[in-house]
Formats: C-alpha cells, sequence, structure tokens
C-alpha cells in the first residue's frame, strides 16, 4: 500500500502521478510538511470498503480524463448506478491531474450542473 511506502518510494509515486511540482518533491522540509497530508489521503483511497446502498435522488456529474492511466474515462460511468436522477459524464484532455490545467472548462462544467439541478 502506498501510504505505508518508504519515503523514497513514495515520492517516487507521487512523482509517477505527476501532480506535485519537482519543486516541491526536491523540497525535503515542504515534504515534512506535506506528506502526512498526503499519506492520509492515500491510506482513505486504499483502505475504503464500498457498502451498497440506496442511489442518491440527486444528479451525478462525472468528469474524467481522456488519458489518465489511474483511472480510466470509462470507469467513471460506474458512478451512473449510484444515482435515481441524471448522469453526465465529461471527458477532459489530460492526464490523472488534468483539472489542474482545465480551470475554466471545470469551471463551466461545474456552473452547468449546477443551473441544470436548480
Amino acid at each position: 500500500m502506498l501510504h505505508e511506502a518508504s519515503p523514497d518510494d513514495f515520492v517516487g509515486a507521487l512523482r509517477a502521478y505527476g501532480g506535485t511540482p519537482e519543486e516541491v518533491l526536491r523540497d525535503a522540509q515542504l515534504m515534512a510538511l506535506l506528506e502526512p497530508a498526503l499519506r492520509a489521503d492515500f491510506a482513505i483511497r486504499e483502505r475504503y470498503e464500498y457498502r451498497p446502498g440506496p442511489p442518491l435522488s440527486i444528479p451525478i456529474t462525472a468528469i474524467a480524463a481522456s488519458d489518465d492511466a489511474y483511472v480510466p474515462p470509462d470507469a467513471v460511468d460506474a458512478w451512473r448506478e449510484h444515482t435515481s436522477a441524471g448522469f453526465d459524464r465529461h471527458i477532459i484532455a489530460g492526464g490523472h491531474f488534468a483539472i489542474i490545467n482545465s480551470e475554466n472548462t471545470l469551471r463551466e462544467l461545474v456552473m452547468h450542473a449546477c443551473a441544470a439541478d436548480s
């Protein structure tokens, strides 16, 4: 599990994901501050166990990245099962952290989803 990896392996994995600037990964003091929170995020994801329940009665908008090596675009289609209301899937260009570089697109999608729900 990544949240239990050695510091070097953990930084290597962060580098592979591509969402953390290299300047941050090379700064030992900054990483000492950030690493516990980042490890906690991975621990939540790695330890999460799905428990079936009734679908939500609100629409779900799923956003995926076209070139995400970790979560392929089709994987977000599973969210469709978790709503009895509408489901929309949008694919944006880029890798796992595509939303970082797609601020305008993301804002438009969220505004559209909120407007459709009101």
